[in-house]
């Protein structure tokens, strides 16, 4: 979708949450699905085209993206495996682990439909939506299977989403300052989740496996001046938020990052890389995360981290509070 105005334009649920823009297919798609048992509580399907996400009911399964079936045999074989998914692309084949042993078909499965590869050299190529225009307000909706991106945001100047849901990828909201800059983009009373990725880390798989594969899974990721993100919510993220912006000459407005709840991250709350300036972070409240912050590094601040609660259980931190790597 692209959407061009020198006009303020809103796109408003009638009633939030009721609205969804899905990459999803058809369930008559999975419905037509021919599944072979392969035992181990692994099952199988040709599939029309490549899979890159996987969902069961409100649950993604986790994606074994290298070494094939034998990967995925060898990481379900722990104690406490959660359902998780491979594709085969020479026989185009599907392999999926469910832990109850109970056959695909009785399961809410749910698969994207045909889309091209999402990340290319690490940049998105997918979206629910690609927004390309100034003064846009999204309100109320819901954004699940962006697989890259649920909304993906370039040459744009003071878009505004709020009251919006984000699942099923990898960056909530992402921005494009390669191609055009984005100047004055607000985020506020949102949610981005990744169910159940903190408890892959918890209870099956150790840091590095959730890292390797799940490094971003991001309310936003930008590198743009003017960001405001205030009010949101963050569950079951990588990093949940990444912010390194860099100004443009005459702008004084890095990002305002304030009161939001970020909570249940395998990585960073909030990552900050390369490029800082102009950063103001205060009253968040961070519970459970890996890292704090990850200043990983900060090459150009000022960044101001100011009263902020940090939570852990009593046994202890997972990683660390405060992040700082060598640049070289």
């Amino acid at each position: 979708m692209l959407f061009r105005s020198n006009q303020s334009i809103t796109f408003r649920a009638q009633i939030p949450g009721t609205v969804t823009l899905t990459n999803a297919a058809l369930p008559q798609v999975v419905e037509a699905l021919t599944w072979k048992a392969e035992g181990d509580n692994l099952w199988s399907t040709q599939t029309p085209w490549p899979i890159y996400a996987v969902r069961n009911g409100e649950a993604a399964l986790y994606h074994v993206r290298w070494g094939g079936v034998p990967a995925l045999r060898q990481l379900t074989a722990k104690p406490n495996a959660y359902a998780a998914f491979t594709y085969d692309p020479p026989s185009q084949r599907l392999y999926v682990f469910l832990p109850d042993d109970q056959p695909p078909v009785t399961h809410p499965l749910a698969i994207h439909r045909l889309i091209p590869e999402p990340l290319t050299w690490g940049q998105s190529r997918v979206a629910n939506v690609w927004l390309e225009a100034d003064y846009i307000h999204l309100d109320g909706l819901r954004f699940e299977f962006g697989i890259a991106s649920n909304l993906l945001v370039w040459n744009s100047q003071n878009t505004v989403v709020t009251n919006c849901i984000f699942s099923e990828s990898n960056w909530g909201v992402t921005t494009k300052p390669q191609v055009a800059p984005v100047e004055n983009l607000t985020l506020k009373n949102n949610l981005y989740h990744h169910y159940p990725q903190y408890y892959w880390l918890r209870d099956w798989l150790s840091w590095q496996e959730v890292y390797a594969h799940y490094a971003n899974s991001s309310l936003i990721s930008s590198s743009d001046a003017g960001l405001t993100v205030a009010h949101n919510i963050v569950a079951h993220g990588g990093d949940a938020l990444q912010i390194s912006p860099r100004l443009s000459q005459g702008a004084t407005l890095g990002a305002e990052v304030y009161e939001n709840l970020l909570m249940y991250s395998t990585d960073d709350a909030i990552e900050f890389d390369g490029s800082a300036q102009n950063v103001h972070v205060h009253h968040n409240l961070v519970y459970e995360g890996q890292q704090n912050l990850g200043l990983s590094p900060v090459l150009t601040g000022p960044v101001l981290i100011e009263n902020n609660r940090f939570l852990h259980p009593a046994n202890g931190v997972n990683g660390s509070q405060l992040k700082l790597l060598n640049p070289w």
